[in-house]
C-alpha cells in the first residue's frame, strides 16, 4: 500500500542500549536507503533519534535556532574515530587489558 498519500514521512529511531554515534548513523543510513528503495518521493520531513551521545554531538554542532546547517558534514564528523592518545596512554591501556585477561584465566 502506498503510504505517500498519507502525508510526509516521519522517522523515529530507538535502537536500544547505549550505542555509539556510529551505530546510530548506520541505522539512519539504512533507513535512508530503505526509504529511497521503497519509492519515498522525498526524505523524511522529521527524524527523531533517541540517543544521548547523538543529542550531545548535535547540540555542539547546531546553530542558535537549534538546527544543523550541513547535516552531511555533521554526520561525517561524528562518525570519525577519536584521535589516538599518546603512546604512553596506549601502553597503559594495553597493560590493563592484558592484566584483566590474566585475572580472568
Amino acid at each position: 500500500r502506498d503510504l505517500s498519500t498519507r502525508g510526509a514521512l516521519k522517522l523515529f529511531v530507538d535502537i536500544g542500549g547505549d550505542r555509539s554515534i556510529a551505530d546510530v548513523c548506520q541505522v539512519l543510513a539504512a533507513a535512508d536507503i530503505a526509504a529511497a528503495a521503497g519509492g519515498a518521493p522525498s526524505p523524511p520531513a522529521l527524524i527523531v533519534v533517541k540517543s544521548k551521545a547523538f543529542a550531545a554531538a548535535a547540540a555542539k554542532s547546531s546553530g542558535q535556532a537549534g538546527q544543523i546547517a550541513d547535516v552531511g558534514e555533521f554526520l561525517q564528523a561524528v562518525v570519525a574515530p577519536p584521535p589516538l592518545g599518546s603512546a604512553k596512554q596506549l601502553k597503559k591501556k594495553l597493560a590493563r587489558a592484558q592484566r584483566a585477561r590474566w585475572e580472568r584465566s
